[in-house]
């Protein structure tokens, strides 16, 4: 009898063939019993989305395993403009509406091309699909449909498309929806007025300032308040905010970290003496003071800081990341030195990511900077991410693969070694269709072989004339 690990390994050696790729075998797969099959096609199918087909992802995308439906959405934002507009929106309207719907990132891909009919009968019947589709069209978003949407009242039957319209203003940023989120956030009675608040920070006018000021007063809850104040820029009330920080009681439910960490997008006006210090000072909330410590290297990291400041910022950040403070602080320096781009925060940022005493909290945010140096061209060594995949048990393999994956010099045997590790095969087989090993053909034929050899396999058919096919 065919193992799964077997069969697994036939679809997976199938997607690595480039132009020989037999897709038969892919299609067969998307109605395999086992879900781990159906998952490695879902995959398999986005990351060959030039060469295949979008509708054979249909089937995956209500598919009663959670991961796999999962995997298959991701799939379809690679077919860009081909993705079947009208089965989509059924698959979405079916399952409802997620927050950062990926199906609406794939339709928002259709910009003008979207069926402007389609989207004002979802306005109608479905407001919270509408919305999440509207928050992904960018400057092809027909503003008057969201405005229609933010207009309408609150209630408890609104709330779900009222929250969601409001998101996706957060995401348009279009001024022309000022009124009506100033409308929202005036009316005290509105429970989303605070939502409304961050989207209309998020235009980035400071002439709304003032608004979002006063309504600090009136909750314990500042989060959205602070995205809101932070999408206003350079145009921020700077002092003001400040002021709040160093006047806010430990009484209070502990979210400061939020207004701190809005401070990093005041550009040239961002408060630098102010976040030094507050960073620098052991007696402030630690996930404050690694706000703080975030927003001085977003500052630098952005090339607004004086040498000075630069060097005074990097010292603190490196002193902190060695420290024996709480992870909590820690894990965001750990973060933080990512935004860098400096090649000099590689030997800190290593240290810590391969220390097997490390936090895991504090070493798989350091093995994330990691990462994004790499897809930067930065990167670590080839033998410190092998001892990463050898010797941990965390977060830190995957972003081992991944930041394996941004260079040209990493034989495919060296992923080849994961391929059917529990926690990496799907990273791992990610890559190996982008840099296939030299003998995939090989590897393909013996377990399409295997597979063929057993009739009573549902994938034994299309394997033995995959099989064929390959041989001649």
């Amino acid at each position: 009898m065919v193992t799964s690990a077997q069969r697994q390994s036939a679809v997976m050696f199938c997607a690595m063939l480039g132009d020989a790729v037999p897709f038969p075998v892919l299609l067969a797969a998307t109605q395999d019993e086992d879900d781990e099959i159906r998952k490695l096609t879902a995959i398999a199918l986005g990351e060959l989305a030039e060469k295949a087909e979008p509708q054979w992802l249909m089937p995956l995308l209500d598919d009663e395993d959670f991961e796999v439906q999962a995997y298959a959405e991701a799939a379809m934002i690679a077919f860009g403009t081909r993705i079947p507009i009208e089965p989509v929106v059924a698959a979405m309207i079916a399952r409802g509406p997620e927050f950062e719907d990926v199906l609406a990132e794939a339709l928002g891909s259709l910009k003008t091309a979207f069926p402007s009919d389609l989207l004002r009968a979802l306005v109608q019947d479905h407001g919270s699909v509408a919305a999440a589709i509207l928050g992904e069209l960018g400057d092809a978003a027909p503003i008057e449909l969201l405005e229609t949407l933010l207009c309408i009242p609150f209630s408890e039957a609104t709330r779900s498309y009222r929250v969601d319209a409001v998101e996706a203003a957060s995401k348009l940023k279009n001024p022309a929806l000022a009124p009506a989120l100033l409308s929202i956030v005036q009316d005290a009675s509105d429970p989303s007025r605070f939502w409304a608040a961050a989207a209309l920070g998020a235009i980035g006018d400071g002439h709304y300032a003032e608004v979002l000021l006063t309504l600090l007063s009136e909750t314990h809850d500042i989060y959205d308040i602070s995205r809101g104040l932070g999408g206003l820029g350079e145009q921020m009330p700077v002092a003001e905010m400040v002021q709040f920080i160093q006047a806010y009681p430990e009484s209070k439910p502990n979210q400061i970290h939020e207004m701190v960490e809005a401070l990093q997008y005041a550009g040239k006006h961002m408060p630098y003496t102010f976040l030094f210090e507050y960073a620098s000072d052991q007696t402030n909330d630690p996930e404050a003071r690694g706000a703080a410590a975030g927003a001085l290297a977003y500052f630098i990291g952005k090339g607004l800081a004086t040498t000075e400041q630069y060097d005074q910022v990097l010292q603190l950040l490196f002193a902190l990341l060695h420290s024996d403070e709480d992870p909590m602080l820690r894990h965001q320096i750990a973060f933080s030195l990512g935004m860098l781009h400096n090649r000099v925060v590689l030997e800190p940022l290593q240290q810590v990511v391969g220390n097997p005493d490390e936090s895991s909290l504090v070493a798989n945010e350091g093995a994330q900077s990691l990462y994004q140096l790499a897809s930067m061209g930065i990167h670590a060594p080839i033998t410190f991410w092998e001892e990463i995949l050898d010797h941990t048990a965390d977060m830190r393999r995957k972003f081992a693969i991944v930041a394996l994956g941004c260079r040209d010099a990493v034989s495919p045997q060296v992923f080849l070694k994961y391929l059917h590790d529990k926690h990496l095969k799907e990273l791992v087989f990610k890559q190996l269709i982008q840099h296939p090993p030299e003998h995939a053909r090989v590897l393909a034929m013996q377990h399409l072989a295997i597979v063929a050899n057993d009739a009573t396999d549902q994938l034994s058919q299309v394997a033995r004339e995959a099989l064929r096919r390959l041989q001649t």
